[in-house]
């Protein structure tokens, strides 16, 4: 398991998704308890990521406007 979620943090800092890094441990720890399903875990990492990328975006363009 120690491989495959090497491999996985990899791919996560290549396609730049720090956010989604942040969360792979404790989604990894709520698979392994049952608390979601595998595909709840890619929803979850994916969430998380988009979520903060839209905040940053909107506080990125406010900022801009103001500045206008």
């Amino acid at each position: 398991m120690s491989d495959l979620l090497d491999r996985i943090r990899g791919a996560l800092v290549g396609l730049k998704m720090p956010r989604a890094l942040e969360a792979l441990d404790h989604t990894v720890r709520q698979l392994e308890t049952g608390e979601i399903t595998a595909i709840e875990a890619i929803d979850s990492l994916l969430s998380e990521e988009y979520a903060k990328r839209q905040a940053s975006l909107h506080r990125a363009s406010s900022s801009r406007l103001r500045c206008a």
